[in-house]
Order: C-alpha cells, then structure tokens, then sequence
C-alpha cells in the first residue's frame, strides 16, 4: 500500500507541475485523486483522504458534468458509508450517480448506486436498498464488470436475506458467483 499510495503521491505532484493542463489532464488527476483516497482511507487517514477529494471536487467546478468529479463524489460518498457519519452519504452518492449519468460515467453510475443500496440498507431501508443493489447488478452484468459482480453475488445475496428471503431464492444467486470466480 506505501508503495502505491507514494507512487500516486507523485504523480499527482508531476500533475500539479505540468504547466497549461488540458481537460483531459484534468480528469487524469481526478483519477488520482479517487485512487489516492482509497489507500489513505486503508491507512486510516479518513480526513486526508476527504480532503484529497474535496479539492478534486473544487478544482473541476464550476463546469459541466464529468467522469472524474462524479468519481470523485461517488469515492467521498463511498468514506461517509464506510467511516460515517452515515446519513451523509445517501446525498453525495446520489448527486454522483446524476452527474454521471449527465455525463455517461456508466462505472462511476453503476458503482455508486451499488454504494448508495449499500448505505440505504445499512439506514434501515431494506427494500430501497434490494432495488438499488439489483439494479447496479443488472449494470454491472450488462458490461462485465467483474469486480462490481463480484460485490453484487454477495451484497445482493445478502439483503434478499435480509428482507425474509429463504436461502432455497438465494442460492443460485450465490452458485452463479461461485461459477464465476471459478473461472
């Protein structure tokens, strides 16, 4: 994790260097920037970790919407649900999944929906949260994201027990992600 985390310390400081950025520049950075917050949050520096986002966040607005800043909004929502307060994330990763559909980020919409189901069960909602969860699945299938899936077989599998589901209506669920991984 050191070794990644000073890697993209450094990148982000080359970046922050590089004279007359491009809009694509841009989004590079953002792309640092939610990869960074991640391994600061695994270090247990949820502040730093906020803070890298937020400027990530300020730095692209004002503007359109773009993948970057709402992977950036879906990454801070993503350290409320996990670190808390909880009932700060709901807002922040549904105004993820808007901006990335404003702007056809379908990783950063299916992901932050996954999130936003995640949290919705975890406020006491479990059927929001099942229809949430479902339908980033149904996403994540349709392209193929692996990893995503592989959180739907056990989040989806999860919540439908949850919510009274018998494990007889869960197991193929949980076979077909078995098969999967096996693969």
């Amino acid at each position: 994790h050191e070794a990644i985390r000073a890697a993209l310390e450094d990148a982000l400081a080359l970046m922050g260097a590089l004279p007359d950025r491009t809009a694509d520049d841009e989004q590079g950075v953002a792309t640092l920037r939610i990869h960074l917050a991640f391994y600061l949050y695994v270090a247990d520096e949820l502040d730093a970790a906020r803070e890298v986002v937020r400027a990530g966040i300020a730095a692209l607005e004002p503007g359109p919407p773009t993948p970057g800043r709402a992977g950036l909004r879906a990454r801070l929502g993503w350290t409320y649900w996990r670190a808390g307060p909880l009932a700060e994330a709901p807002p922040i990763l549904r105004q993820a999944i808007e901006e990335a559909r404003a702007c056809g980020a379908q990783d950063v919409e299916r992901m932050a929906l996954h999130d936003l189901g995640v949290a919705t069960g975890m406020l006491g909602d479990q059927r929001q949260s099942l229809a949430l969860v479902e339908q980033s699945m149904e996403l994540a299938r349709t392209a193929n994201d692996r990893g995503l899936m592989s959180r739907c077989y056990i989040n989806v599998s999860a919540i439908r027990y949850g919510n009274g589901e018998t494990t007889e209506g869960i197991m193929p669920l949980c076979i077909e992600g078995l098969d999967r991984a096996r693969r």
